[in-house]
């Protein structure tokens, strides 16, 4: 059996020093555990992306069909404050979206870990968008602002794009775009088609929010699904006691928690 987690810096995993989690910490992590310990052996493909939207969970979910045809997906929803901008770079084969995995042998199981390595798209986040406007104090991703610049687009797209401009762009979407009534619409129209085309493939879909606070709903096309969210099921205060910095991030032993709690029994379940 296969299982794909999807999601952001939530399911990926990150320590308040902003580097990535070990990957015995994280919950796709916790998880192949769990289900070993109930006499189930499950390959498990760690997906998560630091700084994704959902957007981006339909592109990865595209490669994992195709890479691995996954049994399930497990679907950490993020926020709906999110979004990519996407580059059309010089060189043509820089100009295809594109993923790698390495994978970790843990006995009979694997742990696959998924990379971005698209060159023509870049995650838009609060962080980001904070840390490149002048009217906000954030300022502690600024040295990854010059660091996409440097990578992704400096003389590498056509025509030239300076670093002030490329900051402006981040500062204008985050200001003007990033809490829209346009974003927040299409936030429930982009994961619930997401999950429908995944089931459409025959593939078992375990959604869930990791946040309570959700924006508007208020489509006439399509009516609110109830998803349940980590904060609303551990409580504000349980919840606040396993995260380890203001992004919200799980210790190892809150996703281990998450896990026990909730992931595993649903998995479980799902699989009956």
């Amino acid at each position: 059996m296969k299982i794909a987690c999807l999601g952001c810096s939530w399911t990926r995993g990150i320590h308040p020093n902003s580097e990535p989690m070990p990957d015995n910490e994280t919950y796709p992590y916790h998880l192949m555990k769990y289900l070993g310990n109930n006499n189930i052996k499950a390959d498990i493909i760690q997906a998560g992306r630091p700084g994704a939207g959902v957007n981006y969970c339909h592109l990865v979910a595209d490669y994992l069909i195709k890479e691995f045809d996954p049994d399930m997906f497990v679907f950490q929803i993020t926020t709906h404050d999110r979004d990519i901008l996407a580059l059309d770079p010089i060189e043509e084969k820089e100009k295809r979206i594109r993923f790698g995995f390495d994978e970790v042998n843990e006995g009979d199981r694997s742990y696959y870990k998924i990379w971005d390595l698209s060159d023509n798209i870049i995650h838009l986040s609060p962080g980001l968008g904070a840390s490149a406007s002048q009217h906000h104090e954030e300022k502690r991703w600024e040295w990854f602002i010059e660091k996409v610049y440097n990578d992704k687009i400096k003389n590498k797209v056509t025509p030239h794009l300076s670093l002030e401009n490329f900051r402006s762009y981040i500062s204008t979407w985050y200001e003007q775009q990033s809490q829209t009534d346009y974003q927040k619409y299409f936030y429930y129209s982009q994961t619930y088609s997401l999950i429908d085309y995944l089931q459409e493939k025959g593939k078992d879909v375990l959604p869930f929010y990791w946040l309570k606070h959700k924006p508007e709903f208020r489509s006439n096309l399509f009516d609110l699904r109830p998803y349940p969210s980590i904060e609303g099921l551990f409580g504000k205060n349980n919840f606040k006691s396993y995260q380890i910095d203001e992004g919200y991030h799980f210790s190892s032993e809150g996703n281990a928690k998450l896990v026990d709690d909730f992931l595993g029994p649903s998995v479980l379940g799902t699989m009956k």
